[in-house]
């Protein structure tokens, strides 16, 4: 190599060392599976004084809330979500209609929503495929004639079969 080659080629060399770092840091941004944003941020933004309101709603009403989720169904890989209700008494809330949004933190772009339904044997009950152990945000909203309680929390969900979570 000549001598007049060496600093074009050493140029060179560094912007193609550049360009491929750039390359793997748009491939690992766009390619991250852990990446995500609250859907409606803005609207949810604008909505805040709804927001603080329903949060003194919900600690005037002081209801209560109990997750447990059962181990995987080894046909269909589903866990049960069973979730008690009560008042600031301690007595069940009966009658009402519950819906979740439910994500792991670990993927949180995996939202899904769930509609429980009476549980037989108290509370309410919903059907959850959780391919992932970990912990798992879980946004509740329990309507029961013009009372509206919301809760937000995050609830563990172990990835081994036959283990019990609850908070």
């Amino acid at each position: 190599m000549s001598r007049s080659a060496i600093w074009p080629t050493f140029i060179l060399a560094i912007i193609g060392l550049s360009l491929a770092t750039m390359g793997t840091m748009i491939y690992r941004a766009v390619g991250d599976p852990s990446f995500a944003y609250e859907p409606q941020y803005y609207q949810k933004a604008l909505a805040w004084d709804q927001t603080a309101a329903q949060r003194r709603r919900n600690a005037e009403l002081a209801w209560t809330t109990i997750l447990r989720t059962s181990a995987p169904n080894p046909a269909t890989a589903e866990r049960l979500l069973h979730l008690t209700v009560a008042d600031a008494a301690g007595a069940p809330i009966a009658g009402a209609a519950v819906t979740a949004e439910v994500f792991p933190s670990l993927r949180a772009w995996d939202r899904r929503s769930l509609a429980f339904r009476p549980d037989p044997a108290g509370g309410y009950a919903a059907d959850l495929r959780a391919d992932l152990g970990g912990i798992w945000r879980i946004r509740l909203r329990i309507e029961r004639g013009p009372e509206v309680f919301t809760a937000e929390f995050d609830h563990t969900i172990d990835a081994h079969p036959g283990a019990e979570a609850s908070d």
